[in-house]
């Protein structure tokens, strides 16, 4: 086999490998933990702040909006995986009158996990489907997915 041909091949090889790598990473993490006890909580927020960045997109205290949020989340209890803290594209504050108790993330990653966006709960993510996070936000009338300057 010619040089170019190797490496052409060596190319390839390294592409299909580092494709499945992220998979591969999630996978050795194990099956993630099960925060249904976690997400049943943020239910009994009364108000609910959602920042994109620095900027405050939506603070409400209106409860279908709340619920809206926390039932979302609580459809994913299981597989969620220790990421150490990283925020999201939106990041979602709960508040049970002053006190915080809870920071939810939404990050869009379908650009680089296409059909699958992230979310986040404390030091916790988990990959859902990218159009369940697209109709969410549609429902809270929030741009998705965040465009940054």
């Amino acid at each position: 086999m010619r040089i170019a041909g190797r490496r052409f091949l060596l190319f390839a090889l390294s592409g299909v490998v580092c494709f499945g790598c992220d998979r591969l990473w999630e996978t050795s993490l194990g099956p993630g933990e099960d925060l249904a006890r976690t997400l049943s909580t943020f239910e009994t927020a009364t108000r609910m702040v959602i920042k994109a960045g620095d900027v405050v997109a939506r603070e409400t205290t209106e409860r279908s909006q709340v619920i809206e949020v926390s039932d979302f989340f609580k459809k994913y209890p299981r597989g969620w995986l220790l990421l150490s803290g990283a925020g999201g594209d939106y990041d979602v504050f709960l508040y049970r009158q002053d006190d915080l108790i809870g920071r939810l993330g939404i990050t869009a990653t379908s650009r680089v996990k296409p059909g699958e966006d992230t979310l986040n709960v404390g030091d916790r993510f988990r990959r859902v489907p990218a159009a369940e996070v697209s109709a969410l936000m549609d429902r809270l009338k929030l741009p998705w997915p965040i465009v940054r300057r």
